[in-house]
């Protein structure tokens, strides 16, 4: 749950970093949102979805993984490409159900924004667990 609060985060982030041109439009005299409300009203429905479809479908992969009997490094490759086609294809879904037509520029779109939104939940997925492995055996105690 902390992994999908802090991608949401990230992502949320990111999203609002690269498209706020609100002193542009300051200069020009338009309303412009806060970056708060900017990064709210992104967070939230990304934390949804990230709440209801990635944690389980990460749940899923990574218990899956564990009875496969493959080196450490295939196995970490393997799980990395499943979460990023759970992403693409979850966010294609997602948006399909929403705006019920897709033209086919936005299915590659959509596929390449929900590999990397995947990407990026596996990475701070990991980032996370390698923490919390430290911190329990008692290597990082002022983490």
């Amino acid at each position: 749950m902390i992994s999908a609060l802090v991608t949401s985060f990230i992502i949320s982030l990111v999203v609002v970093l690269s498209g706020n041109n609100s002193v542009n439009q300051s200069e020009t005299n338009l309303d412009s949102t806060s970056f708060i409300v900017e990064l709210l009203v992104l967070f939230i429905p990304i934390t949804f979805v990230f709440l209801v479809i990635a944690v389980p479908y990460s749940l899923f992969v990574d218990r899956w993984m564990e009875g496969l009997q493959w080196s450490r490094l295939s196995r970490e490759r393997f799980a990395a490409l499943l979460y990023i086609a759970g992403g693409a294809i979850s966010l294609l879904t997602i948006s399909l159900l929403i705006s019920h037509s897709i033209r086919l520029v936005s299915i590659r779109w959509m596929l390449v924004l929900g590999g990397l939104m995947s990407l990026t939940y596996f990475i701070v997925v990991r980032i996370l667990v390698f923490i919390f492995r430290k911190i329990k055996r008692g290597r990082y105690e002022n983490i």
